[in-house]
């Protein structure tokens, strides 16, 4: 890693009091299952950083793939039924990670939001007000999409949480903003080939940046909606309020605690 680069992200991490970290699907899906052991981990480390007195807000994807997981169901199709699997998996997902982060002293707050959330002036103030009275109680947001009340396909609102988590990075001034994803860094091609190369900093989104956004794909697919190219526009959005992104890979073991103390992650 260059000198520059080491030093700016120690500088971003070590004075980042407020951040959103966001997780999504196919990071906390395995072999088509939620994967439980990973959400015991996310909150441990979730925890550890807002024990270290930092405001951590957690933007998480899963509910319809924990749905699947309760009703032992594939994917289904049609809004009304996709609808109806997101409020039987937001309210189980919740209680797992309100069960993990007690584990640790602190409590998760669940915050279902819609994009009129954000595009309604009172509405968006109220919601910082939410934020920052649950700072002060030590509570942990755990955001998701409001699924159960979208008016379009759940694959179209925000578009992903990736953009969702951009929004609420804007929403509380957060000072980082980390994309937790199955990918562990942007690379210069298809991270699937034997020649690509990590990007470990990125000044601005550019053609270079956009075209090598590229998603390897998986099989955990059905579990998600976004994929490289998405965690690139969100990154965008939140650098152009001056909040930097870090993009890593959510299966490396103590990856917070790795971003946090400046490692070259990501």
């Amino acid at each position: 890693m260059q000198v520059r680069e080491k030093q700016l992200r120690t500088s971003l991490t070590r004075n980042a009091g407020k951040i959103v970290v966001k997780v999504g699907s196919r990071l906390l899906s395995r072999q088509g299952r939620v994967d439980v052991q990973r959400i015991q981990q996310l909150s441990q480390q979730i925890s550890s950083l807002a024990n270290d007195g930092r405001q951590v807000s957690l933007v998480s994807s899963g509910a319809v793939g924990t749905a699947m997981t309760l009703l032992d169901s594939d994917r289904p199709t049609g809004l009304g039924l996709l609808q109806a699997y997101a409020a039987i998996g937001q309210a189980e997902l919740i209680q797992q990670y309100n069960r993990e982060f007690e584990k640790h002293g602190k409590r998760a707050a669940q915050v279902l939001l819609t994009i009129d959330d954000m595009d309604d002036r009172q509405r968006y103030l109220n919601l910082r007000n939410t934020f920052i009275s649950l700072f002060e109680l030590g509570a942990i947001p755990v955001i998701n999409e409001n699924d159960c009340v979208a008016t379009e396909e759940i694959s179209v609102t925000f578009g992903d949480n990736d953009r969702l988590a951009a929004n609420v990075a804007m929403l509380v001034d957060a000072d980082l903003l980390i994309i937790l994803s199955d990918v562990d860094a942007l690379y210069d091609r298809n991270p699937c080939e034997a020649d690509a190369c990590r990007i470990g900093w990125v000044e601005q989104l550019d053609d270079r940046t956009r075209k090598a956004a590229v998603d390897p794909g998986g099989e955990e697919r059905s579990f998600s909606k976004g994929g490289m190219s998405s965690k690139m526009e969100a990154a965008a959005m939140a650098a152009s309020v001056g909040i930097p992104t870090l993009i890593a890979g959510g299966h490396v073991p103590d990856i917070l605690e790795k971003i946090m103390a400046g490692e070259e992650q990501g």
